[in-house]
């Protein structure tokens, strides 16, 4: 009875120990295993991005330089009628006529009409104050007026009706003078003392071109 209850003991053992070895069989950890795969989003294909680089220097565009070129158009500077005796003159300074200097190149054209023969001329305008004392006149040996230290240029000689055209040599500022007093130191008109009237019109007809850059 003994070894009987003895041998279903050690059954009951057994039978525990294989279920216990089953189960732990089962839920173990394997000790190595594949691992769970990994997800990678697919990238679309590359596309090729122009070259955008910028050159260290980037070279100006030539603006090519232009020039303008000015000429003056002619001009009525001085149209003044007056009166005169044997006497007397009148002076016309070119700074009142808007023209402070007269410069090289530059032409003049100057009308005069008169009633009795003048001296027309233009002189420095520091040499217009001088010729109150200074009386231009004619030479019985000369037909040359003879000017003492005046030194005068676009002259017309006793002239009652004369248009001519002059070119300005040297920069100067300059006074146009009308001048009846030659003749009272005429045997002829010396002792006429009536005032005679005259018209002078003085008009400028050419300027040097002058050139303007536009751009450069």
């Amino acid at each position: 009875m003994m070894r009987k209850t003895t041998a279903i003991y050690f059954c009951i053992v057994l039978l525990a120990t294989a279920c216990i070895a089953g189960c732990t069989s089962q839920t173990a950890t394997p000790a190595s295993g594949t691992a769970a795969p990994t997800t990678i989003q697919a990238l679309p294909p590359a596309t090729a991005v122009p070259d955008t680089t910028v050159p260290a220097t980037i070279p100006t565009q030539s603006i090519p330089s232009a020039t303008k070129t000015v000429v003056q158009e002619t001009k009525v500077i001085l149209n003044e009628k007056d009166l005169l005796t044997t006497k007397t003159y009148k002076t016309f300074d070119f700074k009142k006529m808007g023209i402070e200097f007269l410069h090289p190149g530059e032409k003049y054209k100057v009308s005069v009409k008169s009633e009795k023969p003048v001296l027309a001329y233009a002189v420095n305008t520091e040499q217009a104050g001088q010729l109150q004392a200074l009386v231009p006149h004619y030479e019985s040996y000369s037909n040359k007026i003879q000017w003492g230290l005046v030194n005068p240029t676009m002259v017309l000689g006793k002239v009652t009706d004369d248009t001519r055209e002059f070119t300005v040599e040297d920069i100067t500022r300059a006074t146009y003078v009308i001048d009846g007093r030659w003749m009272s130191l005429d045997n002829i008109y010396s002792s006429s003392t009536e005032p005679f009237s005259f018209e002078i019109t003085i008009t400028k007809t050419y300027s040097p071109p002058t050139k303007i850059i536009l751009n450069s």
